[in-house]
C-alpha cells in the first residue's frame, strides 16, 4: 500500500472506513495512530521508511482560530523536512471529525428529530460531539458514531463527503 491515512483513534478510523468512497479505500491503509502526538510520530515514520504517501488527520478540539494556527504550524514544523513534499499532508478537523456531518443539516435535523434554527446550527458545529449526543436522544447503550452510521443514508453520505476535510483526503489520494 502507498497510500496511508493515520488517524487519531478507533472511532475516527471506524469513521473513515464507513464514510471515504472504495476505490480510496482500496488504496488506501488507515492507520489507528492514538492521541495527537502519537500520530503526527506515526505518520512521520510511515513517510520516512519509504515512498509513500501520507495524511495525518489531526482533530483541532478548539474553534480558536490561533490555536488552530499554531497546531497546525506545529505540525508543519515536526514534518519540516518532508512537508514540502506532495507526499505528505496534514488535515485539521475543527473542532472534532463530527463536524464533518454537519455537511448536510437534513442528516442533522433528521438525526436529532428536530428542526434546527440557523444559530443552533451554528453553535452546533461549535462542538458537534456534545450536540450530537445531548440531542440525538441516546441513551449511551450505543455509542454516537454507531448511531450516526446507523442512521446515514446514500444521499447524506454523498453530502457529507463534499465536506472541506473529507475532500482534500480524496483528492490528496486521487492525485
Amino acid at each position: 500500500m502507498n497510500n496511508y491515512l493515520v488517524v487519531e483513534g478507533k472511532t475516527n478510523k471506524m469513521l473513515m472506513e464507513a464514510l471515504l468512497p472504495k476505490d480510496i479505500l482500496q488504496k488506501t491503509e488507515i492507520v489507528e495512530g492514538g492521541e495527537y502526538t502519537s500520530s503526527l510520530a506515526i505518520g512521520r515514520s510511515i513517510y520516512v521508511s519509504g515512498n509513500k504517501k501520507v495524511l495525518v488527520a489531526i482533530e483541532t478540539n478548539s474553534n480558536d482560530e490561533g490555536e488552530i494556527s499554531d497546531k497546525y504550524n506545529f505540525i508543519k514544523n515536526y514534518f519540516s523536512m518532508v512537508y514540502a513534499n506532495s507526499k505528505v499532508k496534514a488535515i485539521l478537523f475543527k473542532p472534532e471529525i463530527e463536524h464533518i456531518f454537519f455537511s448536510d443539516k437534513n442528516f442533522i435535523e433528521s438525526f436529532v428529530g428536530k428542526k434546527i434554527d440557523d444559530e443552533t446550527y451554528m453553535l452546533a458545529e461549535r462542538d458537534p460531539k456534545f450536540y450530537l449526543n445531548h440531542f440525538a436522544n441516546g441513551n449511551g447503550e450505543i455509542p454516537l458514531h454507531e448511531r450516526l452510521l446507523n442512521a446515514l443514508k446514500e444521499e447524506n453520505k454523498k453530502a457529507i463527503l463534499e465536506s472541506e476535510e473529507l475532500r482534500e483526503i480524496i483528492d490528496f489520494i486521487k492525485n
